[in-house]
C-alpha cells in the first residue's frame, strides 16, 4: 500500500499475523500531527510511527514481534533514520516521557473460545466491552507523559466513550473526543487527552 502523509509517499507491507491498517488507523493518522518526543503504541506494521517521523524522536512498540518485524521492514523499505522499535507490553519496557502517545489499541469485545494468536491481539481487547487493554492504558499513561503532554487514543462505541473520558479525568487528565466517525455498525471516536 501507498501511503502519502505531510508530503510525503510511504510504501507499506502488511506481514501475516500483522494487523492490516483500517478505519480506526486511518481516523488517527489523518487527524493527528504532533512534534517532539512520540510514543506510537501498538504499532503495527509502523504505518503511525512511519507517517511521524518527521518528528524529533519516535519510539515504535508493540506485544507482537511480527508486527515489529514488519515495522522494522517498512522502516528499512522506506529509508527512515530515527525511529527506534521493541518489544513492550503496554509500558512494560517503557522508562521515559513522551510530548505525544499514539495508540490505536485493541477494542473489540472478547469472544467465548476465541482462539488467542498474534492477530487476534491485535482486535481483542478483552472482556464484555472490550476494555481491559484501553483500561489498563488509561491507568498507567500518566507516568509517562511530559507535563502538558497529549495522548491520541482511538475508541468505538463498543466501549463506552464515555467511561474513556471519564476515566482519564480520574487520572488527573483533560480529555476529549477530537473526531467521530459512523459507520453502519459502529461509530469510531478519536480522543485526545493532556497531562
Amino acid at each position: 500500500m501507498i501511503v502519502e502523509k505531510f508530503g510525503r509517499k510511504y510504501h507499506i507491507e502488511v506481514f501475516e499475523n500483522v494487523y492490516y491498517p483500517a478505519e480506526d488507523t486511518f481516523l488517527l493518522l489523518d487527524n493527528v500531527k504532533v512534534h517532539g518526543k512520540i510514543l506510537d503504541m501498538g504499532t503495527g506494521c509502523g504505518i503511525i510511527a512511519i507517517a511521524n517521523s518527521y518528528a524529533k524522536e519516535i519510539e515504535a512498540c508493540d506485544i507482537n514481534p511480527y508486527a515489529i518485524k514488519n515495522t522494522l521492514y517498512n522502516i528499512e523499505l522506506n529509508g527512515i533514520k530515527n525511529v527506534e522499535v521493541f518489544y513492550s507490553d503496554l509500558f512494560e519496557n517503557i522508562n521515559e516521557r513522551y510530548d505525544f502517545i499514539l495508540f490505536n489499541p485493541p477494542y473489540l469485545p472478547s469472544l467465548k473460545n476465541e482462539k488467542r494468536d498474534y492477530l487476534t491481539i491485535a482486535w481483542d481487547g478483552g472482556g464484555r466491552y472490550g476494555r481491559r487493554i484501553i483500561d489498563r492504558f488509561i491507568n498507567e499513561v500518566y507516568d509517562y507523559l511530559k507535563f502538558g503532554g497529549k495522548v491520541y487514543i482511538i475508541n468505538s462505541s463498543i466501549n463506552r466513550v464515555e467511561k474513556t473520558l471519564k476515566m482519564f479525568r480520574k487520572n488527573r487528565m483533560k480529555a476529549r473526543i477530537l473526531k467521530e466517525v459512523s459507520f453502519f455498525f459502529e461509530k469510531l471516536y478519536l480522543i485526545e487527552a493532556t497531562k
